[in-house]
């Protein structure tokens, strides 16, 4: 399980060689021209930790084997989208940058998609149109691509967005009800509500076909489900 902290400004120097590696990953995969001319640099990587917008991500041995920086608040970079559209331009939301991993680590890229989901349910990112492996993650993490938006030195960068859908009613007190996270491919609803009498939880699920996978998911709904204190 990957843990996930804000960053230390001491973890600098391991941040840049994480920056490092993951120009490396781009370069194999045939991403020639993103993170170029000697970007993040140092300063840029320096403000992220000061403001406190830097995480890292940690393996089971506590060792830092990715990075991102997520913001809360607006993008200017986001201001104007063309070719397309928001699919919300109204609601808060959060924005992921500055994402990279080392070359032998998996699932950081999840583990991170699913952390800032939970911090809020309404995300924004973007990509080069050459990084073909994140533009795959961020689709299977259930991000829908809006259009094109472009950085302040004119560079194009193909942008994405997720966020909580409202056919889900909201509760009686007006909230959106969380989301909580059990796989990269399972997502659980929960709908809430109480009156003087009784409170009840709901909970939707899309289980897998497979039977063994079925039961690995249920076992784990119910040990959520028995955590749940409304």
């Amino acid at each position: 399980m990957i843990e996930i902290r804000k960053t230390e400004i001491a973890e600098l120097g391991i941040l840049m060689e994480l920056f490092e590696q993951g120009k490396r990953i781009m370069r194999k995969s045939g991403n020639m021209k993103q993170w170029t001319g000697g970007y993040p640099d140092e300063e840029l990587v320096k403000k992220d930790i000061e403001n406190g917008n830097s995480y890292v991500c940690l393996d089971e041995e506590r060792n830092i084997v990715g990075t991102f920086t997520f913001i809360q608040g607006n993008d200017p970079t986001y201001a104007r989208i063309y070719e397309g559209a928001w699919s919300d331009d109204t609601r808060p939301y959060g924005v992921i940058h500055r994402l990279a991993s080392t070359e032998q680590s998996k699932g950081v890229a999840s583990a991170c998609l699913q952390w800032c989901y939970r911090q809020i349910p309404n995300l924004r990112a973007d990509t080069h149109r050459d990084n073909h492996i994140l533009q795959h993650i961020l689709k299977k993490h259930g991000f829908q691509y809006c259009g094109i938006i472009y950085l302040q030195n004119g560079d194009e960068r193909l942008a994405f967005q997720k966020l909580w859908r409202r056919h889900m009613h909201q509760t009686h007190t007006g909230r959106l009800p969380p989301y909580f996270f059990f796989s990269s491919s399972t997502v659980v609803p929960v709908k809430y509500s109480s009156t003087k009498s009784q409170r009840w939880l709901s909970v939707r699920v899309s289980v897998p076909k497979k039977k063994e996978n079925s039961s690995i998911c249920s076992s784990k709904i119910r040990s959520f489900v028995s955590s749940i204190r409304l």
